[in-house]
C-alpha cells in the first residue's frame, strides 16, 4: 500500500525534512524538497519490493557528508507510530518513542554489562533492550530505550569501550 500512496501521502517530504531535522509540525516541510535542492542534497525515491514485511515499509540508504552510509528498514504501523525493523541489516526492532541508543558493537564478553553498568551508575533505567548479531563474535547491535534521556557524557562514556564501534542516540522520533 505504500508503494502507491506515499507520494500523496507526503513521505517523501516528511523523509527529507527528517533528514535535514526539521520536526512533525514544521510548516517548511511541505517544501522540503526545494529546501533539499537549495541545500545541495542529493537524493532518488523508487519503489522495491520487499517480501515479508509490513505493507507500509520503507528501506532508506543515506550517506552523509562524511560518506558514512546507513541503510534502514522501518514501517509505518499506524497512528503516527514506526517500527524500525533493520540497520544495516541487523535486526532491530524499535519505535523511537523513548529515548533510545543504538550502540553497534562487536559481540564480545563484557560489552553488555560495561553499557548497562554505564547506564545505571547515570541513574538510567532500561525500559526495553535488545541485542542482534549475525553471528557469534561478529557485529552486533544494542537498542537500547530508556525511561530517561542519558547524558552526552554517558554517551561518550559508552565510546570508550573498544569493541563499541559507535553511539547514537535518539532523544525519540
Amino acid at each position: 500500500s505504500f508503494a502507491k500512496a506515499w507520494r500523496g501521502h507526503g513521505a517523501d517530504r516528511a523523509i527529507l525534512g527528517g533528514l535535514m531535522g526539521l520536526d512533525v509540525d514544521d510548516e517548511r516541510l511541505r517544501n522540503s524538497r526545494n529546501i533539499a535542492d537549495a541545500a545541495g542534497m542529493k537524493y532518488s525515491f523508487r519503489n522495491v519490493y520487499l517480501s515479508d514485511t509490513h505493507p507500509n515499509t520503507l528501506l532508506l540508504r543515506v550517506t552523509g557528508e562524511s560518506g558514512k552510509a546507513l541503510k534502514l528498514q522501518a514501517a509505518s504501523i499506524g497512528g503516527g507510530r514506526i517500527e524500525v525493523q533493520y540497520i544495516d541489516d541487523l535486526e532491530a526492532g524499535f519505535a523511537g518513542d523513548k529515548p533510545t541508543l543504538i550502540v553497534p558493537h562487536y559481540d564480545v564478553p563484557g560489552v553488555i554489562a560495561f553499557v548497562a553498568g554505564c547506564l545505571s551508575e547515570a541513574n538510567i533505567n532500561i525500559a526495553r533492550m535488545g541485542v542482534f548479531r549475525q553471528e557469534a563474535g561478529g557485529a552486533a547491535v544494542m537498542i537500547i530505550e530508556t525511561d530517561g534521556l542519558p547524558e552526552e557524557t554517558v554517551v561518550e562514556k559508552l565510546k570508550l569501550m573498544p569493541s563499541v564501534l559507535n553511539v547514537t542516540l535518539l532523544e525519540s522520533l
